[in-house]
């Protein structure tokens, strides 16, 4: 029963565990992982014929949380002696950090978790695999599910370990996104796994910290969960609870993951790095969604965890507000959300202040999200009345036209200086803080609105929102610069 359970499951979930160079076991000695790892074994012999065309791999990582736990590690060593070496290659890792650990306050099991995945990341990487198959069933998801619950969580939480999950997801190292960790025995549960062991008189190691009720898994274990079970006359209607919370959860992640792809945005040049989100497209969301695809989005940037529920609600709190004043949040682990007038940014990294660059005439040049350019046209007046009749403006953002032999040639595109003032057309200056400020520019995009001046310093230009009262054209005007902003295309646009 048990190898057929597993050889249904990793069908599904990862058929390539069943072919060489198949999967690594993660392999404590306990009654669930060594299930696992000898079920495994059975079924891989029965489709091979006999012997395997390469070695089955177990990981035992020693955390070094109990002062017997180098004992664990010779069990392993002894049953796979007596499985023999041609089957089962042990790779038994120690946790560096394991002893300081347990001398710490607060919990260890967070820690000691990251730490064991990252452990055997490295070893996937080192024997070229690309699964590990851990022993979660269904009565762990039972207790995950409790936990969950007495920490106010909501369905992602609920719902328990994911059947199949992205190693990167767990450990945060960027070399294990093509990894991934596969729960095949979460249908069966803790007493079918020792049954099937008992049965075949193997033995295991049993952690006793296990049976001790001063952590409140052990309690719920223990104590709990047995409780319920005696009110519902069977165990089985808790056991089938995570099962259906996993799929309403993969269905509300569908949805998430479509609201996010909708929602989109270009990412502008003052961001190196950061998911652009559209704050209108996630404003006629329904808040309850905006909460789950901006959770989603934060995975996606590298979160190994999302903030809690009430950090998330304030940011969706935040960009559905009718302020249109940018606000930063830091969303922890190095990653930050930046709700701008019409963009939300998660994971915003702000780019490097562009340097100024010479603009030959003519000539053309790309700053921030725009492409200028400029050239001269022989005439006066006549030819600006005659350039704007017959080229439509449908492409552009801007265009403006200059004496070209009053100005001192070539040009130069800069970022605008702080308290910088500008000459107005018919008199007066105006404040560019000012200007950029009612064109609803945020504060990280100012420096990459171009400010375009001759080779003596006199501003013409600030593209494409303001013409100064520089080079006008007039009676004696014999030829035109002529400047045109384009918005730059990128990737969303084709």
């Amino acid at each position: 029963m048990i190898a057929a359970e597993l050889e249904r499951a990793l069908k599904d979930l990862c058929p390539e565990a069943l072919a060489p160079p198949f999967a690594a076991v993660a392999w404590s000695g306990g009654a669930d992982s060594t299930a696992l790892l000898l079920a495994l074994l059975e079924l891989l012999e029965a489709r091979h014929g006999g012997a395997l065309p390469r070695r089955l791999v177990a990981i035992h990582v020693d955390h070094g949380l109990r002062p017997d736990s180098a004992q664990d590690a010779a069990h392993c060593a002894r049953v796979a002696a007596a499985l023999g070496g041609d089957r089962v290659e042990l790779l038994t890792l120690t946790l560096p950090e394991g002893p300081s650990l347990a001398r710490a306050e607060g919990g260890v099991e967070g820690p000691a978790r990251l730490g064991r995945y990252r452990l055997m990341g490295e070893a996937l990487r080192g024997h070229g695999l690309g699964v590990v198959l851990t022993a979660h069933h269904a009565d762990d998801n039972v207790e995950g599910l409790l936990l969950a619950l007495i920490r106010g969580a909501g369905l992602t939480g609920l719902a328990g370990a994911r059947a199949e999950i992205g190693l990167d997801r767990i450990t945060g190292v960027a070399e294990d996104a093509s990894l991934r960790a596969v729960r095949p025995l979460l249908g069966l549960t803790r007493a079918q796994l020792r049954g099937w062991l008992e049965a075949r008189g193997l033995a295991w190691r049993e952690d006793p910290t296990n049976a001790l009720v001063d952590r409140r898994r052990n309690v719920l274990r223990h104590q709990i969960i047995p409780a319920l079970a005696a009110l519902a006359d069977s165990p089985a209607p808790m056991q089938r609870a995570p099962g259906i919370l996993a799929g309403e959860r993969d269905l509300l992640e569908s949805l998430s993951l479509e609201a996010l792809v909708d929602a989109g945005a270009a990412r502008p040049p003052w961001y190196e790095a950061g998911l652009c989100l559209s704050r209108e497209a996630l404003r006629r969301m329904r808040r309850g969604l905006a909460i789950h695809a901006i959770r989603l989005a934060l995975r996606g940037q590298g979160r190994l965890f999302a903030p809690d529920a009430a950090s998330i609600e304030e940011m969706v709190d935040a960009l559905r507000s009718p302020d249109p004043k940018p606000k930063t949040f830091d969303a922890g682990q190095g990653v930050s959300v930046a709700v701008e007038a019409s963009l939300v940014v998660i994971g915003a990294r702000l780019a490097a202040t562009p340097e100024g660059v010479r603009w030959e005439v003519p000539g053309e040049r790309a700053w921030g999200g725009l492409t200028l350019r400029c050239r001269v046209v022989e005439g006066g007046r006549e030819a600006m009345k005659e350039i704007l009749a017959r080229t439509g403006l449908e492409d552009r953002l801007g265009v403006e036209m200059f004496d070209a032999d009053a100005l001192a040639l070539p040009l130069q595109i800069r970022s605008g200086a702080p308290g910088e003032r500008l000459k107005r057309w018919r008199g007066g200056t105006k404040r560019l803080g000012r200007l950029l400020t009612d064109a609803k520019v945020s504060t990280p995009g100012r420096p990459w609105v171009p400010v375009v001046e001759d080779a003596e310093g006199r501003v013409m230009w600030v593209a494409p929102l303001f013409r100064t009262d520089a080079a006008p054209v007039n009676e004696a005007t014999r030829r035109l610069v002529v400047v045109e902003a384009f918005e730059a295309r990128s990737p969303r646009d084709d």
